[in-house]
């Protein structure tokens, strides 16, 4: 099992002590996770990613299958700053790890009822890249398979330098057949300028400050894990936590 020293940085593999402590620091080192049953805030996804593009090379990071599913927990994040926008919540995500669907779980913890009621979306994300020219070509593709409907669909446009007319898309979306109760679309239409929308049902834009989004989403707790105490649920930040980047 692989431990990091959370004071020196050491990374070592330990196979036979389950709580090491480090040689150099004199502490107690802390052992990997995966993410399995972990919710990461927007900050800690989007930080991630840039983590792996300062570590791998920002098109290695952009466009290599293993990083796939950090790319799509990025565009995740986009829409949690538009969803906070809509309801006030704080959103964290969740990588699918067992199933081959949805790729995404975005949850919220309601406290309105006095319990923590935890509230998911399932979310399926798909790139729309610039070997594709129309934005409904890779949306039609997508809404053309079983899909339960309860599923969102989020598009993560990653056109460069592309206009996007959310007001004709969801004219056209009125003329398909979707499985999916919404259908989002989210991509950058300036430097540090987000866009975020719904184009079914039914069209709400947000113009987003990326910055200000992210600094919002930093005071979460980065990762938080989900236990049982009694008949309610409790969730609890993970603390210094070391989750080895994909192909490390």
């Amino acid at each position: 099992m692989r431990f990091l020293c959370p004071n020196c940085g050491q990374d070592q593999e330990i196979l036979l002590d389950r709580k090491p402590w480090c040689l150099v620091c004199h502490i107690e080192m802390i052992s990997a996770t995966d993410y399995s049953k972990v919710w990461m805030s927007p900050y800690f996804a989007i930080a991630r990613l840039q983590k792996i593009a300062e570590t791998h090379g920002t098109k290695r990071a952009l466009t290599e299958g293993r990083f796939k599913k950090e790319r799509e927990a990025v565009a995740t994040a986009f829409l949690a700053f538009a969803l906070s926008k809509l309801g006030g919540e704080k959103f964290y995500i969740e990588i699918e790890t067992a199933d081959n669907t949805p790729d995404i779980k975005l949850h919220h913890i309601d406290q309105s009822s006095g319990h923590n009621n935890i509230k998911t979306r399932s979310v399926e994300v798909v790139d729309w890249e610039e070997h594709v020219p129309d934005i409904m070509e890779v949306i039609r593709k997508k809404c053309s398979r079983p899909y339960p409907d309860y599923y969102f669909l989020l598009v993560s446009a990653r056109y460069a330098g592309r206009f996007i007319n959310f007001a004709n898309i969801c004219d056209e979306m009125k003329t398909i057949q979707s499985p999916f109760l919404e259908t989002w679309v989210t991509g950058f239409s300036g430097i540090n300028k987000l866009a975020v929308a719904r184009v079914a049902p039914g069209l709400l834009e947000f113009s987003l400050d990326y910055w200000d989004e992210l600094q919002n989403a930093k005071q979460q707790p980065e990762i938080v894990r989900r236990g049982i105490r009694g008949t309610g649920t409790e969730f609890y930040p993970l603390g210094p936590s070391f989750l080895p980047l994909p192909g490390d």
